[in-house]
């Protein structure tokens, strides 16, 4: 709550506009979200910052359950550029719940764009990463055969202050 007011209070002094979302995704960004890409070794894009925002469209996954317009709060890219996972950061009175279905709709889309760029649908696998900064759960996205996609958790809610 005190790094969102010093945020807002440096914003209004310096006439920078920004909006509750941008604190929010700059809160999200310092707390987890670049603890997290540190695994990925530079491969996970934060969408924290303006320059790496992009909406799903741009990024070539516009067919599917979720809108051109959505943006992920992070993606894992590959060597080629490829989407491999989706990443989603909601406040700690959220449930990875509700980030799982944010994400699942936008995994749908990332792996449709698999396919139509000649990834057998066998092949597919978009995990996501659903995440409040004190829980995290991993569903996946896949496809049923022929090509029906399909959500499913890989991991139950894993709370991240418990030691064990």
């Amino acid at each position: 709550v005190i790094r969102c007011a010093s945020l807002l209070f440096r914003s209004i002094v310096s006439n920078v506009d920004m909006t509750k979302i941008e604190v929010w995704r700059i809160m999200i960004q310092r707390n987890h979200l670049d603890s997290i890409s540190s695994f990925f070794e530079g491969r996970l894009v934060v969408c924290t910052k303006r320059e790496n925002i992009k909406m799903l469209g741009q990024l070539n996954c516009s067919e599917g359950t979720a809108s051109w317009n959505s943006i992920p709060d992070g993606f894992g890219v590959d060597a080629k550029g490829n989407i491999r996972c989706i990443i989603v950061a909601k406040s700690n009175v959220s449930s990875t719940v509700e980030g799982g279905r944010q994400g699942v709709s936008e995994a749908i889309n990332v792996a449709i764009s698999q396919v139509k760029n000649g990834v057998p649908a066998e092949n597919v696998v978009i995990p996501i990463i659903s995440t409040t900064g004190s829980l995290m759960q991993i569903p996946v996205v896949a496809f049923l055969l022929p090509l029906f996609p399909m959500a499913f958790n890989l991991s139950k809610v894993m709370d991240l202050s418990d030691s064990k």
